[in-house]
């Protein structure tokens, strides 16, 4: 009897300990779909969508400005060549135990995620954030931190 009354709280601290788990919301992002080459959504953007895989965003701004991203959020940014001039807010704020994450294409045969343009290509300004595999190319500054820019990782 012991044992099971030992076993059934086991039981409830480990449900509980999964329930503080955050997981949290992802956004796309894709400039127009090729089969073969995009790999998060196959869907072309458009920055009216609400940023889903079946509908997602066209641009990186469009999602900071529109999406309100909370620690956890991922946001996939599929192949693709995309325009300068984005930034990603101070009002972007991760946790140190759940950052917001932008994922590029990991599909470096097709030219991955690649942001062009003149003048600051990427300007971070949020906090906990976590970048992977995007390319930059011209421009003043590839990437950019601005202020208030704290614990990003690249």
């Amino acid at each position: 009897m012991k044992s099971r009354i030992w076993m059934a709280g086991v039981g409830v601290c480990l449900a509980m300990g999964m329930a503080g788990a955050v997981s949290g919301a992802e956004y796309y992002i894709n400039d127009t779909y090729v089969p073969g080459e995009d790999i998060y959504t196959s869907a072309t953007g458009h920055d009216g969508n609400p940023g889903t895989a079946a509908l997602p965003k066209a641009t990186v701004g469009n999602v900071i400005g529109t999406c309100n991203l909370q620690p956890g959020d991922v946001v996939y940014i599929d192949t693709g060549t995309y325009g300068s001039g984005a930034v990603i807010s101070n009002t972007v704020v991760g946790t140190a135990g759940n950052p917001i994450e932008v994922r590029g294409s990991t599909n470096n045969v097709a030219g991955g995620t690649k942001i062009t343009g003149l003048g600051p290509l990427l300007t971070v300004q949020g906090k906990y954030l976590d970048l992977f595999d995007i390319k930059t190319e011209g421009g003043t500054y590839g990437l950019q931190l601005g202020d208030g820019a704290q614990n990003c990782r690249l």
